[in-house]
């Protein structure tokens, strides 16, 4: 198993393109799950996996056909709502 400064920066790495946050008006509780929150670092990094492959199909790269391309968009929004409840819970935890 990596250790935890390893995962981060896949994570890191793995951001949405520029201008394009997850959770922008929400950046500084994402950073602190980023960097202590295994299951919210996975999903973040599974979001941005799903993010890149929707986009590539979108302008051509990996085509695909419109029931593949509602599989992604469903996978991609799932990882977006498991993360939004995870912040809602931290939320509820330190206010």
């Amino acid at each position: 198993m990596l250790c935890p400064g390893a995962k981060l920066t896949s994570v890191v790495h793995a951001q949405p393109a520029k201008g394009t946050l997850v959770f922008e008006f929400d950046q500084d509780i994402v950073e602190e799950l980023l960097g202590g929150d295994e299951r919210f670092q996975e999903l973040y990094q599974q979001h941005a996996t799903l993010k890149t492959r929707v986009h590539e199909a979108e302008i051509g790269i990996h085509p695909l056909d419109d029931l593949a391309m509602n599989i992604l968009k469903r996978q991609k929004l799932l990882a977006k709502d498991r993360m939004a409840h995870i912040i809602q819970h931290y939320q509820r935890e330190h206010a």
